[in-house]
């Protein structure tokens, strides 16, 4: 990301001539929270379990939404579309959970039996009767020229 802001900002100052004082102090204001904010986010996500980390990103994320609707004056549509939007992606993504949840617990009753997992096949040398995972191979040639 910031190396698009910093290809955005280049192309509006050097191709367009066209960057307002505002601009160039927003960019002035970016750069403490950029020094100070890197090194401690590489510091906490070194440091800190996975699921910790999300639920900080979790808590800003509330924190940022509540914030955006206490500070953007509302109108009815607004308020409207917003509301949609965050219903909409609840349950977007709960049904991609539920989904999820389906498929891992056919992977595993399919792997539990010691059949292959959806989508991959199996090669068998007939000569031997072994058989060998399809490893992304059309033939079982092309198995054996490796």
């Amino acid at each position: 990301m910031a190396g698009n802001s910093l290809v955005g900002f280049f192309w509006r100052g050097a191709m367009m001539l066209a960057i307002k004082s505002t601009t160039w102090e927003y960019l002035l204001v970016c750069i403490p929270v950029v020094v100070i904010g890197a090194p401690l986010g590489s510091i906490i996500g070194s440091n800190f379990h996975r699921q910790v980390i999300a639920s900080i990103v979790y808590l800003l994320d509330i924190a940022s939404l509540v914030g955006a609707f206490a500070i953007v004056p509302q109108t009815p549509a607004l308020a409207g579309v917003s509301v949609g939007i965050i219903v909409g992606g609840f349950i977007l993504f709960s049904a991609l959970t539920k989904v999820g949840q389906k498929l891992f617990v056919s992977v595993e009753a399919r792997e539990k039996k010691g059949q292959p997992a959806v989508g991959e096949s199996q090669n068998v040398d007939i000569k031997n009767e072994k058989s060998y995972p399809n490893m992304g191979y059309e033939s079982s040639d092309e198995i054996i020229a490796i």
